[in-house]
């Protein structure tokens, strides 16, 4: 006997606001996860999470992102766009190999 896997869905944070909107509006949890395709615990986390979601809106991040990436080195990623847009405002052509050695030396 096999289980069947149910794919799984990545939300946006626009489609992250309309599960919580309709959570807001509708009186059962379950009825707004079957509307949306979502299990029950994934609306929960969705609903407990909703001043972190607030708070990516707020602060202009795209309503499109599904995953959020954190840079591992900030102040490098930092330094390296700063020398990205340098090079480009002087109309320097950068390439890939150019990059990675730019990022050798820092």
């Amino acid at each position: 006997m096999s289980a069947v896997k149910r794919k799984l869905k990545t939300l946006s944070l626009a489609e992250k606001l309309e599960v919580l909107q309709a959570a807001k509006s509708c009186k059962k949890e379950k009825d707004v996860a079957e509307q949306f395709g979502l299990p029950m615990s994934t609306l929960s986390t969705i609903i407990k999470n909703e001043s972190d979601i607030m708070k990516k809106i707020q602060n202009g991040q795209s309503l499109s992102c599904k995953r959020q990436r954190i840079a591992e080195f900030p102040g490098l990623e930092e330094c390296s766009l700063k020398w990205f847009e340098q090079c480009r405002s002087q109309n320097i052509s950068v390439s890939g190999l150019c990059y990675k050695k730019m990022q050798k030396y820092t």
